[in-house]
């Protein structure tokens, strides 16, 4: 998929994060998220997601019934929301790391959160 679309640097990796004990996430910064998921994995995998993003700025991109779970999590951001319902996909920026957003993602945050 990656050579598809021309993304050199990308690295796709897919496992079951609550299975995989070894599962080794901490150099990821974007991470794709879609349901369906069982409530134990999504908060394992968010769980693992909050202890990288307390270290450095990542973003997660969720798709379906997560979408809710993720917005109760206050250290996340939704900064942009495409499409509705059930097939919503939502990207959430981490607020750990450093309090506010990259200055880069401000103005994007500011007109895209008003749209969610």
């Amino acid at each position: 998929a990656k050579d598809a679309i021309r993304l050199g640097k990308v690295r796709f990796i897919e496992r079951d994060m609550s299975r995989d004990e070894g599962l080794d996430i901490s150099n990821g910064t974007i991470f794709f998220l879609f349901s369906p998921f069982s409530s134990a994995t999504l908060e394992i995998a968010v769980e693992k997601l909050k202890n990288v993003a307390e270290r450095k700025n990542i973003r997660i991109v969720s798709f379906g019934p997560s979408n809710d779970y993720f917005r109760q999590q206050k250290w996340l951001q939704p900064i942009q929301s495409l499409g509705e319902g059930f097939e919503e996909i939502v990207i959430f920026e981490s607020t750990l790391y450093n309090n506010t957003p990259s200055t880069e993602n401000q103005a994007v945050g500011r007109t895209r959160r008003s749209n969610l």
